[in-house]
């Protein structure tokens, strides 16, 4: 059984930049964390 990890957080570079949120998998079969998607978050 294959189990996939997904790790979803928000961060920016600084006060004025926009807040982005990242979408990150791992599954077994690959060595390294994968970007699935980057999005704006509104209200910031």
């Amino acid at each position: 059984m294959l189990t996939t990890k997904f790790w979803r957080f928000q961060a920016q570079t600084g006060p004025a930049s926009p807040v982005l949120e990242f979408d990150m998998s791992a599954d077994p079969r690959w060595q390294d964390w994968r970007l699935r998607r980057v999005a704006s978050v509104d209200g910031f």
